[in-house]
Order: C-alpha cells, then sequence, then structure tokens
C-alpha cells in the first residue's frame, strides 16, 4: 500500500470517519490505529498478530471473545485489564484465574474449577463474590463479611461451627445484625447457639413475632 495512503487511512480512523471493516486493505498499522479508536475492531483482522491483539486487550480485556489464539500469556493481559475476561478463557490456568479475581471478585462466577483458595481471593476482593462460591467453608465466608458486612446476605449457615464463628465475629465488632441473629437461631437451634445468645445477651435482638410457633416455644424457656 502507498504510504500517503495508509496514513491518509489512519487519520480517517483516527477521526472517526471510517472503520476497519470498510477498508479492503488492512496493513498492521493501520490495524493498530483502529484498535487505539476501538478494540472490536480486532474482530475484522484476519491476520490477529500477537502484536494487535495485546493491543486489543490492553484497551478492553472483554475483546478477547473475538481472538482466535487465547494463549496463556494473552489471557493474562486480558483478565488484568477486566476480569470478566475470564469468562471467554476455556483453559483457565491457575495464574490466569487469580489474576482475574485479584482484577474483580465477581470473576469468581465464571471460574470452573473452584478451591478456597481461589475463593478466598475473590471475596478478600469483594465480599458479594461470596454469592458466587459454591463450597462455604467458615474462612471463606468470615473473609467475605470482613470485607463488606453486607455479604452476610449470602452466607449459607449449614453448620454450627459457622453460625457460631459468624456470631463471635459480630459480637467482637459490635454488630448487631438482627436479620442475621434471626436466620442462625432459626436454622440451628441448639443448646451452644442458645448459650451463647444468652452469654453475648443478643436475644433482645432476635424479633420472635417473625419466627413460626414451634420456634417461640424452643425459645420461651430464654425469656
Amino acid at each position: 500500500m502507498d504510504n500517503n495512503l495508509e496514513k491518509r487511512l489512519i487519520e480517517e480512523i483516527k477521526n472517526n470517519n471510517l472503520s476497519l471493516k470498510d477498508i479492503t486493505e488492512r496493513t498492521e498499522s493501520i490495524c493498530l490505529a483502529a484498535i487505539d479508536v476501538d478494540p472490536e475492531s480486532i474482530r475484522y483482522v484476519e491476520e490477529q498478530t500477537d502484536k494487535l491483539c495485546t493491543a486489543a486487550v490492553n484497551k478492553d480485556g472483554l475483546v478477547l471473545r473475538f481472538i482466535k489464539d487465547k494463549n496463556e500469556k494473552l489471557c493474562l493481559e486480558a483478565v488484568k485489564q477486566n476480569g470478566y475476561a475470564l469468562q471467554y478463557i476455556n483453559n483457565q490456568t491457575e495464574s490466569v484465574i487469580i489474576e482475574a479475581l485479584k482484577q474483580e471478585g465477581h470473576a469468581l462466577e465464571y471460574v470452573k474449577r473452584q478451591n478456597e483458595h481461589l475463593c478466598l481471593i475473590a471475596v478478600r476482593k469483594n465480599g458479594y463474590a461470596l454469592h458466587y462460591v459454591k463450597d462455604q467453608t467458615t474462612r471463606v465466608c468470615l473473609a467475605a463479611i470482613k470485607q463488606n458486612i453486607n455479604a452476610l446476605n449470602y452466607v449459607n449457615f449449614k453448620s454450627e461451627r459457622m453460625c457460631i464463628s459468624v456470631i463471635q465475629f459480630l459480637h467482637s465488632n459490635s454488630i448487631n445484625d438482627k436479620e442475621t441473629f434471626n436466620r442462625i437461631i432459626t436454622t440451628f437451634n441448639t443448646k451452644r447457639i442458645r448459650d451463647i445468645y444468652t452469654k453475648y445477651d443478643i436475644w433482645k435482638y432476635v424479633n420472635f413475632n417473625e419466627l413460626n410457633d414451634a420456634n417461640l416455644n424452643k425459645y420461651s424457656m430464654v425469656l
């Protein structure tokens, strides 16, 4: 291509007067100019070189979905720019997953094989990521609510141990979450839980009107 023509085309692209899809002969310089203006232009590049692909994902990690050869290096660049790019990666290496979660905790939704280590990275970045944790452990739940107390809404109180750990955390931080206290005593009405409620004077935060008659009879002993 003539140098003068190439320069004119690049200038038109920079001025948003021309799109890469409208250009038949696409040199690397023209493609780079188009990607700089609109990263999604990579979809119109037939010869997706490493240089062009890297330039595209560095501008917008989500354009990874238009890239044919998703090697690990390119995937790392993409998730560093936008953690949600993980959803377009089939071969998810641990390095790529960790970088994605460091950038965006909610990217945990797209992790194919979760483990406690990865979940901890996610919830420490964003407590709300607990919503996407498939197997909640006490450690992960505590990390989530420490990052964002509102993550309590996503805690699945599936064990007495988890309940006790959460109660102790709330008590030590002087957090009187009535809804959580109600959820716990409704789910695990055990002697240990009742004793802790008495020890920490939590009963005054329990709304008995929201509990069913059966539970109300069980709690009458502490009133």
